[in-house]
């Protein structure tokens, strides 16, 4: 377990550069749309989703490096909805917190983290083929 999950923390600390250079092209992108928007359609519906969507992308680049400076790895197992249940077990079907532990437990026994780096793109595929045990 402990491999497994230092695994992991490392493949999240290295995907983090590209994530940055991603979100860092995302944004010159929406900067030049929006340039070209407030020229063509001022005032538009469009143009205001972009500079929505170019905040949001800002504050997700801004949250990374954060993270990055402080050294912190977010890391979450079992699902956002599994998660949630914990906090209202008789609503969403469980008897007591050791049958929602169980299900936690076996969801994140159930998990497979692999790191998206694009050089890496032939060993993912050979390994989502030996889990399905199927050609895509």
């Amino acid at each position: 377990m402990r491999i497994s999950l230092q695994g992991k923390i490392d493949s999240i600390v290295v995907s983090r550069a590209e994530r940055v250079a991603t979100l860092t092209q995302q944004i010159r992108h929406a900067v030049t749309v929006i340039g070209r928007l407030e020229k063509q359609a001022p005032g538009s519906a469009r143009l205001h989703q972009k500079r929505r969507r170019l905040g949001i992308l800002h504050a997700r680049l801004d949250q990374i490096q954060a993270d990055q400076k402080a050294g912190r790895v977010r890391l979450c197992f079992g699902s956002r909805k599994l998660f949630r249940a914990l906090f209202a077990l008789a609503q969403n079907g469980y008897a007591s917190h050791a049958e929602w532990k169980a299900d936690w437990q076996a969801q994140r026994d159930a998990q497979f983290f692999v790191p998206a780096v694009r050089t890496r793109q032939p060993a993912i595929n050979r390994a989502r083929q030996a889990l399905k045990r199927t050609v895509r």
